[in-house]
């Protein structure tokens, strides 16, 4: 992977992350419709037969199989699954290979789940739905570790709480300032240049909200972790 980042055979960048991509399922669903968990045996046979008895639509509970990933670096699992390839060499490619077999046959079982099968929802149902895999409604999801809801609201939040270059182009009234902008405003303030306690005591007060959302989100967060480390 790392010679995909090579230039005249020497390395010019390098990787900024990688994750496992996992198989999220919804406990409660399987439960309902009386189905067996996913077992690492499972074949795409398995997992269309567990998503048509997770589709429901009974007048009274409405849940998907499955739903779709909203971005096209998600389905580079179900290609390279299906024995399907987007170049012939990842690492020193020389041609574009999305029209081989596999990949067309990988590419059309995920359209198929949308308009084959019927489940998973199209642009419109996923408006009603309101939402993704956390909903509730949605029994498998194909996704990284990130996905992990608790994970992945404490990283929104510490991003928008610490953002500064956002609010800094964008808010004009000083009544709208974030606290990430109004401490830099009160830090280099003229009136209080001097009084180190008074931009301390600020400081801490930016922090309070961060330090109370891990420490309630703490163990979901660390079990999130977890589970990325015992994938292969």
């Amino acid at each position: 992977m790392y010679d995909s980042f090579k230039y005249d055979g020497s390395h010019i960048a390098t990787i900024n992350g990688h994750c496992t991509f996992l198989l999220y399922f919804n406990k409660d669903i399987f439960d309902m419709v009386g189905l067996d968990y996913p077992t690492p045996d499972w074949t795409w046979d398995d997992f269309l037969y567990a998503a048509q008895r997770t589709t429901i639509n009974d007048g009274v509970n409405r849940t998907w199989g499955f739903i779709l990933p909203g971005s096209s670096f998600f389905i580079y699992p179900f290609i390279y699954s299906f024995g399907g390839s987007i170049y012939d060499n990842p690492d020193a490619p020389t041609a574009v290979t999305v029209n081989n077999p596999n990949t067309v046959e990988a590419l059309r079982f995920l359209q198929d789940l949308v308009h084959v099968y019927e489940v998973a929802p199209r642009s419109f149902s996923m408006e009603e739905i309101g939402g993704g895999f956390d909903t509730g409604m949605v029994a498998m999801d194909i996704v990284g570790v990130w996905s992990n809801v608790a994970s992945a609201a404490i990283f929104v939040f510490m991003f928008h709480w610490n953002d500064f270059f956002g609010p800094l182009i964008f808010i004009t009234q000083s009544s709208m300032r974030t606290a990430a902008l109004a401490l830099f405003y009160l830090r280099g303030s003229m009136e209080v240049a001097s009084l180190l306690p008074a931009q301390m005591a600020a400081a801490l007060v930016t922090l309070i909200p961060c330090v109370l959302i891990f420490y309630f989100l703490q163990r979901y967060f660390i079990a999130g972790i977890v589970i990325k480390g015992v994938e292969k």
